[in-house]
């Protein structure tokens, strides 16, 4: 290495710099989601879900081959919620003036915070 060549602490900045960068983009597309119409939102739920319930029945027709049966229902689960909600948000899309998986989530945030709450106070005892 030359004198004066900084490529290790250039590497160590742009590794440091990398979380930022991850959080930076995950603002510019939640901003850019909040923008999209409800009535698409739920179109793309309903061919996000589908396709997850593909790969999840791939994975079990071929015996879990990359994760257990536990994390593949899981994900299951989670696909088959956003295939009924894509599917009521596409079906009632006059009628509905809210997202329903924002108020999915933010209760989901709620009951998590609840629960370190408890289980903090209890481990404390």
């Amino acid at each position: 290495m030359p004198p004066g060549d900084n490529s290790f602490g250039r590497a160590i900045g742009e590794l440091l710099a990398l979380p930022f960068v991850f959080v930076g983009w995950l603002w510019r597309t939640s901003s850019r989601w909040r923008a999209v119409p409800l009535a698409q939102k739920n179109r793309m739920r309903v061919v996000g879900a589908v396709g997850a319930l593909v790969g999840c029945i791939v994975f079990a027709a071929h015996g879990f081959p990359v994760v257990g049966p536990e994390p593949t229902a899981g994900v299951a689960a989670l696909a088959v919620l956003y295939l009924v909600v894509g599917v009521i948000g596409t079906v009632r899309t006059e009628s509905l003036t809210f997202d329903l998986m924002s108020v999915f989530w933010r209760c989901a945030l709620v009951i998590g915070c609840v629960a370190l709450l408890i289980f903090a106070k209890l481990g404390a005892l």
